[in-house]
């Protein structure tokens, strides 16, 4: 697979990328990603959403199940795929995902040119997603491990994000919220018997 022909424009070449082993990706740091992203092929930010959240040998980006949720900027550039991520599941990475929202409030143009891809996965399949053409955040752990202020700073600058929520009757939801419209991106009544079931229906219709 050529890395330099893939777009991400479409499912399909996303999950390409992701499914990539994770020895042949270039992880960088925050600060790393966004200069690499300034002059980027290709470049996304994934809010990926694994159910349940169950821990699993991560060979590639879509088996990483470290917490409920991990925001992932990806980047191609000159054949090479270059990574950073923020999750929830330490401080690091919770310091890591506000960096990277923050080093992006700064950066207007940015804004404008990262799409994002909502990506629902179970046991590493992908189940629902959903495509936005500008940058989102993923709206958990805000503030977590770094300044308080930047609660405030999203809040005014009204820009799109997705989050999970817990529902009255333990199921839960996916959605992605901008200034005027809310969509459901996922939503499960119940656990595990419902999402095991769902994925024995995909295999049946295969």
């Amino acid at each position: 697979m050529n890395p330099e022909k893939l777009s991400f424009d479409n499912i399909s070449d996303l999950k390409k990328v992701m499914r990539i082993p994770l020895e042949k990706i270039d992880f960088v740091s925050a600060e790393e990603i966004i200069k690499t992203m300034q002059s980027a092929d290709e470049k996304i930010t994934v809010h990926l959403y694994p159910m349940p959240t169950l821990k699993r040998a991560e060979k590639c980006l879509l088996d990483y199940a470290k917490w409920s949720y991990h925001q992932i900027y990806l980047a191609i550039k000159e054949g090479n795929i270059y990574c950073c991520t923020g999750h929830g599941n330490s401080s690091g990475a919770r310091a890591t995902h506000n960096h990277l929202i923050e080093l992006i409030l700064k950066n207007k143009k940015l804004q404008e040119e990262i799409p994002t891809a909502v990506v629902v996965t179970f046991k590493g399949n992908t189940i629902a997603y959903y495509f936005n053409k500008k940058y989102a955040y993923l709206n958990h752990d805000i503030g977590s491990n770094w300044d308080r202020k930047i609660c405030s700073k999203l809040t005014k600058s009204k820009m799109p994000f997705s989050e999970k929520n817990c529902l009255k009757n333990r199921g839960m939801e996916i959605v992605f919220k901008t200034k005027t419209m809310k969509t459901t991106i996922f939503k499960a009544v119940q656990n595990d018997g419902f999402l095991e079931k769902f994925m024995r229906g995909l295999k049946n219709e295969a």
